[in-house]
């Protein structure tokens, strides 16, 4: 008889970043507690190398390789998602280490009718903190707001960098429920390079009235350049995708790419799953 599914689906895509062997190896006992299924999406990177650091994992993965071109976020988290078993999904990048207590305290939200994300994410490498007397502006945040034909607007914050602990938001670390995913169809896919990509499904999930946003729990990062971005993108990226979603907002377009992702990819994708 086979063993019952996990309730939750921790996925992580990844191209060619040796920092997901820490990732791993420092998460496991927080995903452990949790009994969390790890899925691991290569798309674009170096297979072999993957499965070798895989397997010197302590607990079991699985991974799914996608042949691509290059790496593609969304469509690698659409083809994770596709993999996943479990009813509650976790999107953690390859360089984040969660902290504790953060999916004790988001999880029981999902029932609430939200989706959650990581209020506040640390560097590894350490900063000088700002002047402790400059404490007249303890933060500053991004944000844009959408207002639909019928007049209710939609606030979606973008960031928030705290100046205490030189902290960001985590709007790409993202916990939601696998029917309200569906429900928009998930990642778009069409965005390519790097920016936006995380935000569109957060303001679409908002847009819709699919779900509402939390913001609470703490992750680090590990501390890198810009250069091990998606193909070294810029910012350019990330206003030409923003571009693309609010043309896609204005014409009333509040779809992913999920189905049509899976359709077409099933039979190429192969999925490793653990003994």
């Amino acid at each position: 008889m086979s063993s019952a599914p996990p309730s939750l689906s921790v996925i992580v895509p990844w191209c060619d970043r040796a920092e997901i062997e820490q990732t791993l190896a420092a998460n496991a006992e927080l995903l452990a507690r949790h009994d969390a299924e790890v899925v691991v999406v290569q798309c674009g990177g170096d297979p072999q190398w993957l499965a070798s650091a895989l397997a010197r994992q302590a607990r079991p993965v699985t991974w799914v390789d996608v042949p691509a071109d290059g790496f593609n976020k969304a469509l690698a988290l659409n083809l994770g998602v596709h993999a996943a078993r479990g009813e509650h999904l976790f999107f953690l990048d390859c360089d984040v280490i969660l902290h504790e207590g953060f999916l004790a305290r988001a999880r029981p939200r999902l029932a609430a009718g939200a989706f959650v994300t990581v209020e506040r994410v640390v560097e590894s490498a350490a900063r000088p903190r700002s002047d402790e007397s400059l404490t007249a502006v303890a933060a500053l945040a991004n944000a844009i707001g959408l207002e639909t034909p019928h007049g209710r607007t939609v606030w979606i914050e973008t960031n928030r960098v705290r100046f205490d602990d030189g902290s960001r938001s985590g709007p790409g670390l993202i916990l939601l429920r696998r029917d309200h995913f569906e429900a928009v169809d998930g990642m778009n896919s069409d965005l390519v390079g790097w920016g936006w990509e995380d935000l569109d499904l957060v303001t679409r999930l908002q847009l819709t009235g699919v779900a509402t946003r939390e913001q609470l729990g703490q992750a680090t990062h590990l501390s890198h350049d810009d250069a091990k971005r998606a193909g070294g993108a810029t910012g350019a990226t990330e206003s030409d995708n923003f571009a693309v979603c609010l043309a896609n907002y204005r014409l009333g377009y509040h779809r992913g790419t999920h189905r049509d992702d899976v359709e077409s990819c099933a039979d190429a994708i192969e999925i490793h799953r653990p003994d």
